[in-house]
């Protein structure tokens, strides 16, 4: 599944103060509890960060040119931070 990143966007406090519609929660839930929050809210707080990149992508790239370049890369990739989880089909 794919989505979007929208840049200058803050993640809502609450469904009610939220202007997505997900269809998971109604519009008169969301207007009786201005402080709640669904905790399957689908929505994913992304915060500051440098450039983005697929990190899978750039391991094949390097395993195809130089397997030592690419074991070095593994280990920094390793613990690198996640900014944005795998979608979960792959």
């Amino acid at each position: 599944m794919s989505g979007i990143y929208i840049p200058g966007v803050e993640m809502p406090a609450s469904c009610y103060k939220c202007g997505v519609s997900c269809n998971l929660v109604s519009h008169i839930v969301r207007n009786m509890h201005p402080f709640w929050r669904y905790e399957k809210c689908p929505l994913v707080p992304v915060p500051d960060h440098g450039r983005l990149i697929d990190a899978s992508v750039l391991m094949e790239k390097c395993m195809k040119e130089d397997t030592f370049l690419a074991e070095m890369l593994f280990r920094k990739l390793s613990n690198a931070p996640t900014i944005i989880p795998a979608d979960k089909e792959e």
